[in-house]
């Protein structure tokens, strides 16, 4: 018998809720949020505070709207919706203010790739664990009690570039422990990044947006709704995004 899931809206939306936290907290140290609503921001605030709230507006505005905070009312992929909400010009990560004329073969570049609204086998696997944020290991982490012990499902995204990392444990023993820069280097090959920052992305198949784990112990696959990378050719930096829209697992049989 072959078992299929259908798309459950908001069912892995704690991406999302975390980084509304960190707007508000970006917005309230900046003045600029007053509990309620959003205090249109000075021009000439810090740079890197701009870059910040840039980064972490555009992201929730692109989300599902009953996902985001009612006091965030920017249009998707609107400057000038941005501009008159935060007071300033969107500004994105080490973009300068005034865009000088970009070297020979150097941009900032864009991927956005969204899961195909369709349904999915799950006939692999035994299990669906759902992601919660636990505050001491500052990640996202599922449980799954089983014949073999208690596996620990562990979902980080490092400070910096957001690049997010997997790690499983059993009984405290580490099992898996690998991060998905392969994985995404692979969908920029397939689907490279644009220069246009400001239209919508790419759908896709699942299986594209599929990320396969295994042990000797487990089996596990990640499935995305969405992904964005944005790469900055000038400084060789990258930015990720991701949102886990479940994580089903199977234990290996011996």
């Amino acid at each position: 018998m072959v078992f299929t899931v259908l798309p459950i809206v908001g069912y892995q939306s704690l991406p999302v809720t975390l980084q509304s936290n960190r707007l508000e907290k970006l917005l309230t140290e900046a003045e600029m949020f007053d509990g309620q609503k959003i205090i249109p921001g000075n021009p000439k605030m810090p740079r890197s505070e701009r870059e910040k709230i840039t980064v972490s507006a555009t992201y929730l505005a692109r989300q599902d709207s009953d996902k985001i905070p009612k006091w965030l009312t920017i249009s998707a992929y609107n400057d000038q919706s941005f501009k008159e909400v935060m007071g300033f010009d969107p500004i994105y990560p080490r973009q300068d203010d005034t865009p000088p004329t970009p070297a020979p073969g150097k941009q900032v570049k864009r991927m956005s790739l969204a899961r195909e609204n369709q349904a999915f086998s799950i006939a692999d696997f035994e299990w669906q664990v759902p992601l919660h944020y636990d505050n001491e290991t500052n990640s996202q982490r599922g449980i799954l009690k089983s014949n073999q012990g208690q596996f620990i499902i562990e979902w980080q995204t490092d400070a910096q570039s957001s690049l997010p990392s997997l790690k499983v444990t059993l009984d405290d023993r580490v099992i898996i422990e690998e991060t998905l820069q392969a994985y995404f280097d692979e969908l920029q090959e397939t689907h490279p990044a644009t220069v246009d920052m400001n239209q919508s992305g790419e759908t896709i198949d699942v299986p594209e947006l599929q990320f396969n784990f295994e042990s000797s112990e487990i089996k596990g696959t990640i499935i995305f709704s969405t992904i964005e990378v944005v790469i900055n050719e000038n400084t060789n930096e990258t930015t990720y995004w991701s949102e886990v829209e479940g994580i089903y697992v199977s234990e290996v049989k011996p």
